[in-house]
């Protein structure tokens, strides 16, 4: 027979024995003391139906499903999940970005009801501050959210279960890969991403209670050492270049950041949104989630350039003379070398790694001839700055 597995020594099918009974009373006294210990199953060799008061999605994870308003007092424990479910319900009537995640939730959970959990959450056992052992979340929080939020719009009257698989070698990088695979990270997503990867290599591990947003932001007070930036490049698949792009992104005011995760808003909007000062970046995040359909960077800059972020609502643009070939690649032109200097003010290498990608990215003789149109065009621009 299969060895059972145990935690810290002890059989996990008698740590949790204490039933949880009227699950479904929501006084104020609950949420201030600690919940009974729930009921674990075990299924097979490290798989276990869980009570999903027994379950403890990570806080510190680059995709958030709960919302902003939300975490502290979940996290905190302030609020047990029947309780966050609630809340969650009420924000989504007045909110559409929290409608469309809490409709992708129910979804999911309709699915759950249809064809069970298939796939298991992953994870491992660990014990709470109050010294209550619990399953941490490696894999799968909108599963087990799904499952939250199927629970209480069904008014059942059992604490649901969760299937969950124990994984004896967890990782951020498992984590990322998988929130990969459900869909790709926002750009907001994709920073927090590299936070993580960055601290957790350098043995930076969250202080007790600390926010995520307080621990994301010591990502710029450690040095990133050349095997995490590959692991970042192996994980999140983008270059160094890129790598140093996103990571700013959480120089965004929290509350933006929040919306431009939540609304999916790509990292070269941000981009243009962290140049404004701030009273603009607001106006510009709302003026984003105006419009009728997600704009492109290109059309949100013309819209920038078109219209006043003074009138957030959508409007009819007059047509305007096209530009000349000349006008459009200066312009361009213009803004890669005011977004080199950016660069260069927080990463003095940044030509070198510039290069590199330049190179690698074309052919030798290609290579070769843009080192001539490029030698070309700077003398030309010598002469004529002389001249003016």
């Amino acid at each position: 027979m299969a060895k059972r597995p145990t935690f810290s020594g002890m059989d996990l099918t008698n740590v949790f024995t204490q039933g949880s009974e009227n699950v479904g009373e929501q006084t104020s006294e609950k949420s201030e003391q600690h919940p009974p210990a729930s009921r674990i199953q075990v299924n097979r060799q490290s798989t276990y139906s869980i009570q999903i008061s027994a379950v403890r999605p990570d806080r510190y994870q680059a995709r958030h499903v709960l919302p902003r308003q939300l975490r502290d007092p979940f996290f905190e424990g302030k609020m047990d999940w029947r309780e966050v479910a609630g809340k969650w319900i009420q924000l989504a009537r007045k909110d559409k970005l929290i409608r469309n995640e809490l409709d992708e939730l129910m979804q999911l959970g309709r699915s759950l009801d249809q064809d069970g959990q298939i796939k298991p959450i992953t994870g491992n056992f660990e014990k709470d501050e109050s010294g209550q052992q619990v399953f941490k979340i490696l894999t799968g929080e909108r599963r087990f959210w799904a499952a939250v939020i199927r629970s209480v719009m069904a008014d059942d009257k059992e604490e649901p279960l969760v299937l969950a698989l124990v994984d004896d070698d967890p990782t951020v990088r498992k984590q990322i890969l998988e929130n990969i695979t459900h869909k790709p990270l926002t750009a907001i997503g994709k920073a927090r991403a590299i936070a993580r990867i960055i601290l957790e290599e350098e043995k930076v591990f969250p202080e007790p209670g600390e926010s995520e947003d307080v621990y994301f932001q010591k990502m710029f007070t450690v040095k990133t050492t050349a095997e995490t930036a590959q692991l970042i490049e192996e994980t999140l698949g983008i270059s160094q270049y890129q790598y140093y792009r996103f990571r700013k992104l959480l120089e965004l005011p929290l509350s933006l950041q929040y919306m431009a995760d939540q609304a999916d808003i790509p990292e070269g909007i941000l981009r243009q949104i962290m140049a404004m000062s701030p009273e603009e970046q607001e106006k510009a995040v709302g003026y984003f989630l105006s419009q009728e359909e997600p704009p492109s960077v290109r059309e949100f800059q013309r819209l920038l350039e078109g219209d006043s972020l003074d009138e957030t609502a959508p409007k009819k643009r007059k047509p305007r003379a096209p530009k000349s070939p000349v006008v459009k690649i200066t312009t361009g032109f213009q803004r890669s070398l005011s977004k080199i200097k950016d660069e260069l003010e927080s990463d003095p290498k940044f030509l070198d790694k510039a290069a590199t990608e330049f190179v690698g990215s074309l052919k030798p003789d290609d290579v070769d001839e843009a080192m001539s149109i490029l030698e070309d065009l700077l003398k030309r621009i010598r002469q004529r700055n002389k001249t003016r």
